[in-house]
C-alpha cells in the first residue's frame, strides 16, 4: 500500500500552477521549481517536478500549459 503524501492535494496543485505561470520570470524551470518549493515549504523538487508533469498531462485548466504550447 502506498503511502500518503504529506501534502495535500490542493497545494501540490497551487504550486505546480505556480510553477507554470512564474516560469516565465526564471531562465529555467528548475529555477521557477526551486523559488515555488521555497516560498510554499516543499522539501523535494523531484516531488514538484511530478506535480507538474501530472498537471500538464492532466490539460484540465489552462494554467497547465505553459507559453510555449507544451503539453
Amino acid at each position: 500500500m502506498a503511502r500518503p503524501s504529506k501534502y495535500p492535494t490542493e497545494l501540490r496543485e497551487r504550486a505546480a500552477r505556480m510553477v507554470i505561470e512564474s516560469k516565465a520570470d526564471y531562465d529555467t524551470e528548475t529555477a521557477a521549481m526551486r523559488s515555488v518549493a521555497a516560498k510554499l515549504g516543499i522539501t523535494s523538487l523531484e516531488s514538484l517536478r511530478k506535480w507538474v508533469r501530472q498537471g500538464r498531462g492532466r490539460r484540465r485548466c489552462p494554467h497547465w500549459q505553459d507559453q510555449r504550447g507544451d503539453r
